[in-house]
């Protein structure tokens, strides 16, 4: 039996969904300044940089979509700094959407989405990725940290 698998960007769509309606239906409080609002609009256009520069360093080395199998271990570009610049580029985003908003309740998928991803999804990832490269990839996580 295929096991399934949660795709990271089914998991950011529906927290951006959940976002936007926890907006409209059910804001608890404002926790961020008016002034601050466009600081959303910078997160996102950030996250897009990031992804782009992402996209760019792994472009014809090893397939992209998730639960692809990796062909090499990239430890350059933005993975000098994070195993999961996807993941963060995706977190980011969903950060930009909550505080544009400016609302409580779109933080608290935020922090749900980050736990979803570094509690089921990088793990798995890890183990394919350990098995498949052995110590190099042991090496590449000692030095390189999940996150920033």
């Amino acid at each position: 039996m295929k096991e399934k698998i949660i795709h990271p960007p089914t998991v950011f769509t529906i927290s951006v969904i959940l976002e936007v309606f926890l907006h409209f239906f059910f804001p608890v409080a404002k926790i961020i300044p008016l002034e601050f609002r466009n600081l959303g609009w910078v997160l996102i256009i950030f996250s897009f940089l990031l992804s782009f520069w992402q996209f760019v360093t792994m472009h014809h080395k090893t397939p992209i979509p998730y639960g692809s199998n990796p062909k090499i271990l990239i430890t350059e570009g933005p993975f000098k700094y994070t195993r999961n610049a996807f993941y963060i580029s995706l977190n980011l985003i969903a950060l930009g959407v909550a505080v544009y908003f400016r609302d409580f309740s779109p933080f608290i998928v935020v922090i749900i989405e980050f736990l979803v991803f570094d509690k089921y999804l990088i793990p798995p990832e890890e183990k394919i990725l350990e098995k498949k490269f052995g110590q190099s990839y042991k090496d590449y996580k000692s030095k390189v940290r999940r996150w920033l």
